[in-house]
């Protein structure tokens, strides 16, 4: 094995990890997100912003949606200590709580899984709430599996 980078990113425990593209990552953790970018011969952080309606919460879990045909950028989706998902745009490093139609259950999600759409079989709906990826499996600390679709419901 050979260490390729290392830095300091903050004081608080790292969660979860995603590749964004062969020079960008992102970190999320208690209560923070950070997008790395390489610059030269290192990376360099910059701090996702969660905006003020959302509250800042511990986040567990990230499954990053890469770019597509119907979403030119890439996504990152991460699930909260309280059950809560939010959606991230890597490009604006901003984010948006996703607003299901179902209850969501209140235990942290420790678990996501994108189903991408060449294996989801999914409708065409296209409406405003629509998230970027097909299908989003998420696992929960209380062991309940939910497989949601792109439109906020539940299969």
């Amino acid at each position: 094995r050979t260490v390729v980078f290392t830095g300091k990113g903050n004081k608080a425990k790292p969660l979860a990890t995603g590749w964004l593209s062969p020079s960008s990552f992102a970190v999320s953790g208690v209560k923070y997100m950070q997008f790395w970018t390489q610059q030269h011969k290192g990376f360099v952080s910059r701090k996702g912003v969660f905006g003020l309606k959302n509250r800042i919460l511990p986040l567990t879990s990230m499954q990053v949606i890469p770019e597509n045909e119907k979403y030119p950028e890439s996504h990152i989706i991460t699930g909260a200590s309280d059950g809560t998902l939010y959606v991230w745009e890597s490009d604006k490093r901003t984010c948006s709580a996703l607003k299901p139609r179902y209850p969501m259950d209140k235990t942290a999600i420790n678990s996501l899984v994108y189903i991408p759409s060449n294996t989801a079989s999914v409708g065409e709906d296209r409406n405003a709430n629509a998230l970027p990826y097909e299908l989003l499996l998420t696992g929960g600390r209380s062991g309940k599996m939910t497989c949601w679709k792109r439109d906020g419901n539940r299969t």
